[in-house]
C-alpha cells in the first residue's frame, strides 16, 4: 500500500479523514467512516468479502465498493480516487 494525503489546504479536520491509499493492484482505499458508522460499514464490507486495510486504527475500503454501496457519497469517493491517481502520477 502506498499512502497519500488528499487534505485540502487550510483544513482543520483530522488527518485520517484525508488519508487514502492505493494497492499493488491499483485499488484506491478511502476511510470507511466517510460513509457512516465505521463499524457498520466495515461489517457490510466483510459480508461482501471486500479487502480491508487498517491504518492508525482506522478502516479503509476500496473506493469502488464504497461508491457503489453508498451512492450518496459516490462523488466524494470518486474525487478521492482521482486525487490519489493524480498524486501517483506525480501531481
Amino acid at each position: 500500500m502506498h499512502w497519500f494525503s488528499v487534505r485540502p489546504p487550510g483544513t482543520r479536520e483530522p488527518e485520517w479523514k484525508f488519508s487514502a491509499a492505493i494497492d499493488d493492484n491499483g485499488a484506491v482505499f478511502a476511510p470507511a467512516a466517510l460513509a457512516g458508522n465505521e463499524q457498520s460499514v466495515m461489517l457490510c464490507a466483510a459480508y461482501d468479502s471486500v479487502t480491508t486495510s487498517i491504518n492508525k486504527h482506522y478502516v479503509y475500503l476500496p473506493t469502488a465498493w464504497l461508491a457503489k454501496e453508498y451512492p450518496a457519497m459516490a462523488d466524494v469517493f470518486n474525487l478521492i480516487e482521482q486525487r490519489v491517481r493524480s498524486e501517483q502520477l506525480g501531481g
